[in-house]
């Protein structure tokens, strides 16, 4: 289906009561009226949805529908697609017992949660259904690519509604004992590369993770050097003497260098390594402003280098203007 506009997507084991349960809380309670529903489950599961929700005269979400006078809620029954997990091959998959099950879920489950997300507007996912491993995988999935608006969610039943199978949804005359819980997660999708169609569940944590994590950098003073991962960036000796100051000071109690009262001698004497100019003109202690605009420019050069995060500053600041201090935001191995 390639309708755009609300989806409500489900992980689905051998209780595909959790449709019904999701529609009631969302359209009937909250007033969030999907426009088509998305099912992940087993082959097994597929066929307890097939028998129980689907159908438009018998099934749970017609008679969701008839219950409460919604016929909008009736069409959903035809704007149900379901999706069986399956192997790279294509084998469907019945269970996930084994590592490599697991990460074939989680590639089906990472296709799944992309498309629904270029096809619609909004995206609500419920992970109460299905195995615990299933709704982990989709879990990990939204936290790669949701975008703000998209949701996840898990719904819960009271005593009663779990001592009775047969019940799909809260009648008219019942206290509804359903609670939804509205789950907050991270959202890598800035720092996630979207161009890429085939990827693996594995492959895209990891993409994400390389543009969180800072990467290991070094600075040669006498080369004038400052590389970052595999990027090698020639700086002002003034901005390479500050990065090095910060690598020389995080190797000690890395208390950081302050905005207000910086020793002059602490950048003097390594911009005489880099560049052999042994005297400069600037007061001792040397001025917040001056300190305030070498890590700014500093900033500025690194975020622009393609190794690093662009969800970090190189040069972090810590505290209130006049009391703030400047540390490295990753490892800096410092050398001649």
């Amino acid at each position: 289906m390639s309708e755009n506009g609300r989806v409500l997507a489900c992980a689905v084991g051998l209780t595909p009561q959790i449709v019904t349960e999701m529609l009631w809380v969302l359209a009937l309670r909250d007033g969030w009226m999907p426009h088509r529903v998305a099912l992940f489950t087993t082959t097994a599961g597929a066929r307890a949805a097939r028998k129980t929700l689907i159908d438009p005269e018998m099934g749970a979400i017609a008679a969701l529908a008839r219950t409460y006078r919604r016929p909008d809620l009736a069409c959903l029954a035809e704007r149900v697609e379901i999706e069986v997990m399956a192997a790279p091959d294509g084998t469907p998959l019945d269970d996930l017992a084994t590592d490599e099950a697991v990460r074939a879920a989680g590639d089906a489950a990472l296709r799944f949660v992309r498309r629904l997300i270029e096809s619609s507007t909004e995206l609500h996912l419920s992970i109460a259904g299905g195995r615990k491993s299933m709704s982990a995988l989709l879990a990990i999935a939204m936290t790669l690519y949701a975008r703000p608006k998209d949701r996840m969610s898990h719904v819960t039943v009271g005593p009663t509604g779990l001592a009775r199978p047969e019940r799909f949804f809260p009648s008219l005359l019942d206290d509804s004992d359903l609670q939804m819980a509205v789950i907050p997660f991270p959202r890598l999708r800035p720092v996630q590369p979207l161009d890429e169609t085939e990827v693996t569940l594995a492959a895209a944590v990891a993409a994400a993770q390389r543009r969180i994590d800072p990467p290991h950098c070094r600075i040669r003073l006498c080369r004038g050097e400052l590389t970052i991962g595999e990027e090698t960036l020639r700086p002002p000796p003034v901005l390479l003497a500050f990065a090095a100051a910060l690598a020389d000071d995080a190797a000690g109690p890395n208390a950081g260098l302050p905005r207000v009262g910086l020793s002059r001698g602490r950048i003097a004497r390594l911009h005489a390594r880099i560049s052999g100019a042994r005297s400069q003109c600037w007061p001792d202690p040397l001025d917040p402003e001056r300190v305030q605009e070498w890590a700014s420019r500093l900033n500025k050069l690194v975020v622009a280098c393609q190794a690093w995060p662009t969800a970090r500053s190189f040069v972090e600041r810590s505290g209130p203007w006049s009391q703030a201090r400047y540390r490295l935001g990753a490892t800096c191995d410092l050398t001649d």
